[in-house]
């Protein structure tokens, strides 16, 4: 998958969502490796593309309580935290810890509250 993550600060007028103007030039944060949808629960399987929508992905189930609700988040997981898992002998792999997006060099850990992303590619 050749998809890159684009990293946007929001808006001072609205802290929530882009409007037509950036607070900062956008930069380019890292790459998508994987995108992952499951009809519930984990693991969460490898698909080529998928629709994002305000109840999260298409075609992407939940399977707990807490997880049926109007405002969903989508699960995004640093590919470099598997390989650190698989190394110390854990068979991981994308989507298998039910995140919906598998990336690289995006470091989500890091990343503050309010920062937006954009997929493209």
């Amino acid at each position: 998958m050749d998809t890159r993550v684009e990293l946007n600060k929001p808006t001072s007028e609205c802290p929530d969502r882009p409007t037509e103007g950036l607070a900062a030039p956008p930069r380019w944060g890292g790459v998508v490796v994987s995108v992952n949808l499951s009809g519930g629960g984990v693991p969460k399987h490898p698909v080529n593309e998928a629709c994002v929508t305000l109840d999260g992905l298409v075609g992407d189930g939940h399977a707990h309580v807490k997880h049926i609700k109007p405002a969903r988040a989508l699960s995004l997981l640093d590919d470099e935290i598997l390989e650190t898992l698989r190394q110390e002998g854990y068979p991981v792999a994308p989507g298998v810890l039910g995140e919906n997006i598998t990336v690289r060099a995006l470091h989500v850990q890091s990343l503050t509250p309010g920062t937006m992303l954009t997929f493209a590619g």
